[in-house]
């Protein structure tokens, strides 16, 4: 685990202990953190997908106490809310093709080629710089990704004739 994450669920298993000394009971846990107010914005309250990041956090502690310390804890865990998860409207293989077609401009052709060909999150796309993209080797570096640490992507070789027309314009 990220040293990030680990901190975080200190933090939320201590605002659970803090919870249980003033005598709450467990099973009302929940209904306490879809009442608490957010501490980053005090005006609205805790998403549900926060909420269901303090339960996980939770199970993560639970877990490590039953297999690293080999204790148990009396944590009695929820299950995740129901969080609301928009449709996702996926293109099919035609639609790309047209959308490469229709595309003019090569910067843009190298975008959509770093998204769809190389599989990078948009962010990772963006990010992108010219010296990322090692061509000899059919590599691209990914300096900042989701995880925060770097990977390198293969390049796949239709993306890479549109790398290398990208780079002939630039030069």
């Amino acid at each position: 685990y990220q040293k990030k994450n680990i901190k975080r669920t200190l933090s939320i298993v201590k605002e659970y202990e803090e919870y249980r000394e003033k005598g709450n009971l467990p099973l009302h846990y929940i209904g306490y953190l879809k009442q608490r107010k957010n501490k980053n914005n005090p005006e609205k309250l805790l998403s549900n997908s926060t909420v269901n990041n303090h339960l996980t956090g939770l199970k993560l502690y639970r877990n490590y106490r039953k297999d690293i310390e080999q204790k148990e804890t009396n944590l009695i865990i929820c299950r995740s809310l129901k969080t609301h998860i928009p449709e996702i409207e996926i293109l099919s293989p035609e639609e790309i093709q047209s959308l490469f077609e229709t595309t003019i401009n090569t910067r843009d052709k190298a975008v959509l080629a770093s998204l769809y060909y190389l599989g990078l999150r948009a962010g990772e796309s963006a990010e992108l710089l010219l010296e990322d993209v090692d061509l000899e080797n059919a590599k691209v570096l990914i300096r900042k990704s989701k995880t925060g640490y770097q990977r390198e992507v293969p390049i796949h070789s239709k993306a890479r004739d549109i790398f290398e027309e990208y780079v002939k314009e630039r030069v």
